[in-house]
């Protein structure tokens, strides 16, 4: 669970970041939330944006881990319904797989209350 944890901490950790400090930061995520349709963009990309970063700080050092992982799984659900559900599955295609094999793991570090740095023997 150690590894799942850092793995999936850091992929949100990273993108949280670049929502936050990227190019076009939390202004130009909010720009692709408008395209989008989505209300009120700016709230929203501060809102994912802060969740995405901190959820996965928490996934990685382990803290509160298991109620960091809901929201993440939130966040993941409402990108496939405005992103890349009308896609299909395949992610070659720009469909879901990502983000389904994303709330998997999600799903297994809340199932499990892991929320220790060691291994548990």
């Amino acid at each position: 669970m150690l590894v799942l944890r850092l793995s999936v901490g850091l992929i949100f950790t990273y993108h949280g970041s670049m929502k936050l400090f990227g190019a076009g930061g939390v202004e130009g995520f909010a720009t692709v939330l408008v395209e989008l349709g989505v209300k009120s963009p700016s709230i929203n990309a501060w809102i994912v944006a802060l969740t995405e970063f901190l959820g996965g700080l928490a996934l990685m050092f382990g803290v509160y881990a298991r109620w960091a992982a809901l929201p993440l799984i939130f966040i993941m659900l409402v990108a496939i319904l405005t992103v890349t559900g009308s896609n299909g599955f395949n992610i070659g295609n720009k469909g879901f797989e990502y983000n389904f094999i994303l709330i998997a793991a999600l799903s297994a570090i809340f199932l499990t209350r892991s929320e220790k740095w060691h291994i548990k023997q």
